[in-house]
């Protein structure tokens, strides 16, 4: 009854199957070329790009990901999971949870939870330099270092942990600037 109804209008129901062909279509031919599925965001044809990344997202489940780091930290000892890895869809999902962590103008795009479980594996969360280390536990070093030292004068450059010192110092300068929430 109510698909008649639809039919009468012209409805068409397989729209989104088509457009998921045609997607398809697009990607295989842009796979002859460079040999590759990874269509650049900035591809000149950027409903192919959001298509392939909407299929990644459908088809790399978090927890999946999430299993295959903890089993590739056992092998490796560590989270840092080259881009050129073997398995390329886990070096591509590890890049992503960085970007959303990272966020884009310092807005994190991940969830609390998720962040939690990477923590707690020893994820790193930049692939060079210094690793993000969460706020929280940055001040419970300060903490230690307080009963430790009997004051929070961190040296800039304390030699057993030098980026708790910069990280006191930027404190500092957050709560001159009026920064600091």
């Amino acid at each position: 009854m109510h698909k008649d109804k639809l039919d009468t209008l012209g409805f068409c129901f397989g729209h989104y199957e088509a457009l998921w062909h045609e997607q398809y279509a697009k990607l295989i031919a842009f796979q002859a070329e460079p040999g590759h599925c990874r269509v650049p965001s900035n591809y000149k044809d950027s409903a192919l790009s959001k298509w392939v990344n909407t299929q990644r997202l459908l088809l790399d489940g978090w927890e999946e990901q999430h299993a295959k780091l903890v089993a590739y930290k056992e092998e490796h000892g560590h989270c840092k999971v080259p881009g050129s890895y073997k398995d390329r869809s886990l070096a591509d999902w590890v890049r992503r949870q960085r970007k959303k962590y990272n966020g884009v103008k310092g807005k994190g795009e991940i969830k609390e939870s998720r962040v939690k479980l990477l923590n707690d594996i020893g994820f790193t969360w930049r692939a060079h330099g210094h690793e993000i280390v969460p706020w929280e536990d940055r001040l419970q070093q300060l903490i230690e270092y307080k009963q430790e030292h009997r004051n929070m004068l961190v040296p800039r450059s304390y030699d057993p942990n030098p980026p708790l010192g910069h990280w006191v110092q930027s404190m500092r300068q957050q709560y001159k600037n009026g920064k600091l929430s």
